[in-house]
C-alpha cells in the first residue's frame, strides 16, 4: 500500500503490487494457486496491479501539488493565492518615462494612440505603438517624445538607434528614432519565480517590522493586478541619533525601484507604508504620497546611476554572434537584475564577473581580456566591481556601451 513519508507520498512498481496480491491470494485462498501469467487469475492480477499503479500515481501527484515547493502551473495560483500572492502577467517593451522614442513632427501632424505604429528596421516585425496622442500646434516642425509599446508581450528588444521605421505613413510625420534602448517587458511569470515570490511576501514577523513593509510592498496591486514594484529595500534607525544613511532618530525609508517609468502610483505607496509602520516611527524620503486618513507618508525611489562601459575588450572564433549581440546580452542581464542595489548582491556590489559570464555564454565568444566601466560621475575602473549606494541603482542601456571585438589569432 502507499503510504506517507518525510518526503512525500510513496508508491509501490506494479511488480510490487503484483507480489503482494499473489501473498495474499495464496494465503487465504490455497498455497498452491497459480498466480503467474500464464493463469487467468494472473492475467486479472495484471490488469488490477496496472490500475491500482495509476491510480498511486494520482494520490502522488495530488499529493505533490499541495506543497507549494513542487505544484505547478494552475494548481500553484490556487495555493499561492490562498496568502494573496497572484501570479504576474506578461507585460510588454516599452518607451516611456525618460526614454521615449524621437518623432518628428511637422505643424499640425498628429501621432495617434493605438494607431500610430513604428518598428524596429532590421526586423519590421518587432512593433511599437504610440500609447499616447501627440500633435505639433507650433508653426515649424519639430521633435517630440512619444511613449510606445511593443504589439507583442515579453521583454521584446530594441536597442538604440534601431526603431527607425514608420508603419503608418503619415504626411509630415517625417522620422523616428530611439535615442534609448526599449524598457523590457516581462514574460508570464515562471512557477519559480512566483514560488519566491511568495515566500518574499510572507516571510515576515510581524505586520510593522521593516521585512512586513517590504513585504508589503513587493505585494502592491495595480488596476490591472500586476506589481509594479520590482524591488524595494527598508532602511531602518532604531537609535536616539541621524545614522550612516542619514535617517533621522527612530525612522525608516522605503526605497523602491518600479522601473524607469516609475509607475507605482505614490498614494498608493504612502497607503501601504502608512498601514504597516508603527506608532511613533517616522516614515522617511524624497517622495510624499497621502495615505486614505490624509497623512502624509514619505518614500524614496532608487536614484538611477547608468553604467557606461568605455571598453570591453574580447576575442572571438568563428561563428561570433556579433557586437551588438553582446550589447543586448549585457543590457537584458542588467535590465532583469535591477534591484536596489543592497538586494542585487553581497554588499551591494555590481559584479563585473556576471556581465563577462553573461558574454562568455553567447555564441563565438572565445575570451574577455577585459571590461573597464564606471557609473555615472564616477571614475573609469578595470575589472572591479561596481558600487551603487543604498539608494541608487545601476542601469544599462547599448548606447552607453563599446565592444571592442577581434579575431582569435589577429
Amino acid at each position: 500500500m502507499s503510504f506517507i513519508t518525510a518526503t512525500g507520498v510513496a508508491i509501490q512498481s506494479v511488480e510490487e503490487i503484483l507480489d503482494e496480491l499473489a501473498a495474499e491470494q495464496q494465503g487465504q485462498i490455497d498455497p498452491l494457486v497459480g498466480t503467474d501469467p500464464t493463469n487467468v487469475l494472473g492475467q486479472l492480477n495484471g490488469i488490477f496491479a496496472s490500475h491500482e499503479r495509476e491510480d498511486q500515481e494520482a494520490i502522488q501527484e495530488l499529493a505533490s501539488a499541495l506543497n507549494p515547493d513542487s505544484a505547478e502551473g494552475a494548481i500553484l495560483d490556487g495555493i499561492c493565492a490562498i496568502t494573496g500572492t497572484i501570479r504576474n502577467g506578461a507585460t510588454p517593451s516599452r518607451f516611456s518615462g525618460s526614454k521615449k522614442l524621437s518623432v518628428s513632427l511637422d505643424p499640425g501632424v498628429v501621432v495617434l494612440a493605438g494607431v500610430t505604429s513604428f518598428a524596429v528596421t532590421a526586423d519590421v516585425t518587432i512593433v511599437f505603438v504610440a500609447t499616447e496622442t501627440i500633435e505639433n500646434t507650433s508653426v515649424v516642425t519639430a521633435s517630440f517624445l512619444v511613449s510606445a509599446e511593443s504589439t507583442v508581450e515579453g521583454p521584446i528588444p530594441a536597442l538604440s538607434g534601431s526603431v527607425t521605421t514608420i508603419l503608418t505613413p503619415t504626411t509630415g510625420l517625417n522620422s523616428v528614432n530611439n535615442p534609448f534602448d526599449a524598457v523590457l517587458g516581462k514574460d508570464i511569470e515562471s512557477d519559480t519565480e512566483l514560488r519566491l515570490r511568495r515566500e518574499r511576501e510572507i516571510r515576515q514577523a510581524g505586520s510593522s517590522s521593516a521585512d512586513a513593509i517590504l513585504s508589503d510592498l513587493l505585494g502592491l496591486e495595480d488596476d490591472a493586478g500586476d506589481n509594479p514594484i520590482i524591488s524595494a529595500v527598508v532602511l531602518e534607525n532604531v537609535t536616539d541619533a541621524i545614522d550612516s544613511n542619514f535617517l533621522p532618530a527612530h525612522s525608516f525609508e522605503a526605497v523602491i525601484w518600479d522601473g524607469i517609468g516609475a509607475v507605482a502610483v505614490n498614494d498608493d505607496v504612502a497607503q501601504i507604508i502608512h498601514a504597516s509602520r508603527s506608532a511613533g516611527i517616522v516614515s522617511w524620503g524624497a517622495t510624499t504620497g497621502t495615505a486614505s486618513d490624509g497623512s502624509a507618508e514619505r518614500f524614496s525611489r532608487a536614484t538611477q546611476r547608468p553604467v557606461t562601459i568605455v571598453s570591453l575588450i574580447l576575442r572571438y572564433r568563428p561563428g561570433y554572434v556579433g557586437d551588438a549581440a553582446v550589447k543586448a546580452a549585457i543590457t537584458t542581464a542588467g535590465n532583469i537584475y535591477q534591484t536596489p542595489v543592497s538586494a542585487f548582491a553581497v554588499d551591494g556590489e555590481v559584479p563585473f564577473s556576471y556581465y563577462i559570464s553573461i558574454v562568455m555564454q553567447l555564441a563565438g565568444v572565445s575570451r574577455i581580456e577585459s571590461i573597464q566601466w564606471h557609473l555615472s560621475g564616477d571614475t573609469t575602473k578595470a575589472n572591479v566591481d561596481l558600487e551603487p549606494n543604498v539608494r541608487e541603482i545601476a542601469t544599462f542601456d547599448s548606447a552607453n556601451i563599446t565592444i571592442n571585438s577581434s579575431a582569435e589569432g589577429t
